[in-house]
């Protein structure tokens, strides 16, 4: 699973090679659902063991304000709108029902595109699909019987398809894999929102909600921390520009340099 926007690019480099005639055979593994299945519905023959979880045709989108969090340090905010959408998104006093509509909108949207591409590839109706959908995950078993899926088999199953649908020998071919070589990292942390910065482009409104969000709940940090190292009352602009701490940190760091900095700033007496 993941982004529907990368899973989208990844089908149409699929369908790609399929207009050149190469048969494209799906081996699921473990795991293939929601992105993982908008990606092998490109394929022309979709292989899973009986307990691998496929399904999950659904969209969701998480996009988390922090005015709660916020509120207990102090940090509020107001302001006079001059349209429904202005300053939107509102990371320090959360998001607008109008917000709110644009955004449910866009899953919903992207949704109906899962919907009908699924229904494409199966032979089925996107009413069809809906049934199944909205979500539910599934094992291989069941996938298999609701249509999600052609046969059972591993790898090498899904090897021996591709060479039969390619009109291959037994033994005129070899298998190559490509496979990035593994490199340290956050591990798990890494996919949290907001943990590490990145250059990923910008591809909808959710992506750049979540950069802006990004950029605000950073500042905020700095912020905060400001607030903290001050014993007085304070009354401060939040779109005038950026507040550094006492120790004066970069606004730009990532979550986890800009929390490992505030947890070991001595607390105020």
């Amino acid at each position: 699973g993941g982004s529907a926007f990368a899973s989208e690019e990844i089908r149409l480099a699929l369908a790609d090679v399929k207009k050149a005639d190469i048969p494209i055979v799906i081996s699921m593994g473990d795991v293939a659902a929601s992105g993982g299945y908008w990606v092998a519905a490109a394929g022309d023959h979709i292989m899973a063991e009986p307990d691998t979880i496929t399904g999950s045709i659904g969209v969701f989108a998480v996009l988390p304000s922090f005015e709660k969090a916020l509120g207990k340090w102090g940090v509020t905010a107001d302001g006079v709108q001059t349209t429904p959408l202005s300053g939107e998104p509102d990371f320090v006093g959360g998001f607008s029902d109008d917000l709110n509509t644009v955004l449910q909108s866009g899953v919903e949207n992207s949704y109906q595109d899962f919907l009908t591409l699924v229904a494409s590839a199966r032979g089925k109706t996107p009413t069809e699909v809906d049934t199944i959908g909205q979500g539910r995950v599934w094992d291989g078993g069941t996938a298999r019987q609701l249509g999600l899926v052609d046969s059972f088999g591993g790898v090498d199953d899904a090897l021996k398809e591709a060479a039969k649908r390619a009109e291959l020998e037994e033994g005129s071919y070899h298998a190559k894999y490509l496979e990035a070589d593994a490199s340290f990292g956050w591990g798990m942390l890494e996919s949290l929102p907001f943990a590490k910065s990145d250059t990923a482009p910008v591809t909808g409104i959710f992506s750049w909600v979540a950069r802006e969000q990004k950029l605000m709940f950073s500042q905020a940090l700095a912020t905060a921390q400001g607030l903290m190292a001050r014993q007085d009352v304070q009354a401060l602009c939040l779109e005038c520009g950026s507040m550094t701490s006492a120790s004066g940190y970069d606004v730009n760091l990532d979550l986890f340099d800009l929390l490992k900095s505030y947890a070991s700033s001595p607390a105020p007496r």
